[in-house]
């Protein structure tokens, strides 16, 4: 087998971060000791416990504002990397955008099979009446994305995450949806305009609503 030298395509400042992660997780000051437990097995990598929890077929986690704008959560994804398209983009930067400081919120992530009527407004509909659900905003959509890495949405046993915004009570109308799809690179961001009544694929979908008892300032 042909050896490679894995790490000749991994930027410097990635691997400075690496060790210094593993420094601070074992309180090793010396970073070649560092390096040196963990290449000869004395040290492991093991999963994190999951920040999230599950019952009955719901998924709960909670998420924190820090009072960016629209205009700021598109720099801060530009920074970390995050692909976005046009859409998404659009959707944040929109006068429907409100941005909060210090509110800390509980999501729920449902599955497809959680839902009847599996149309936008149906899904919305049946979140808010029937499971007592609350609709997200935009700038919860964002923190969402920001927490959620693709490694733990698979966890949860999804490939995507979706967000709807748009008005329940209007049949014929638009909603808005922003959503984030593991099988299409890591880190990524998108958004469409949907008709009320256009109805979802039977795919491992999550759709993030809020927890109508988690809401603190």
């Amino acid at each position: 087998m042909k050896k490679e030298f894995v790490i000749a395509h991994v930027e410097p400042g990635k691997l400075n971060a690496l060790v210094k992660n593993i420094m601070l997780q074992t309180g090793i000051e010396n970073p070649n000791e560092a390096v040196r437990l963990f290449n000869s097995g004395e040290l492991i990598a093991v999963d994190a416990v999951p920040d999230w929890e599950r019952r009955n077929n719901l998924f709960y986690f909670s998420v924190t504002s820090p009072g960016r704008s629209g205009p700021e959560w598109i720099e801060y994804f530009r920074n970390k990397g995050t692909d976005m398209n046009e859409d998404a983009k659009k959707i944040i930067l929109s006068a429907d955008f409100q941005s909060t400081k210090g509110i800390t919120t509980g999501i729920v992530v449902a599955s497809y099979e959680n839902f009847v009527d599996v149309s936008s407004l149906g899904i919305h509909q049946e979140a808010i009446c029937k499971y007592r659900m609350i609709g997200l905003s935009i700038e919860q959509a964002c923190l969402i994305r920001d927490k959620m890495t693709d490694r733990k949405i698979q966890k949860m046993g999804f490939d995507r995450l979706i967000f709807l915004f748009g008005d329940i009570d209007n049949p014929e109308g638009k909603f808005s949806c922003l959503g984030m799809n593991t099988f299409l690179g890591d880190n990524n961001l998108f958004g469409s305009i949907l008709a009320a009544k256009d109805k979802w694929q039977p795919t491992k979908i999550g759709f993030c609503f809020g927890h109508r008892d988690y809401i603190t300032e």
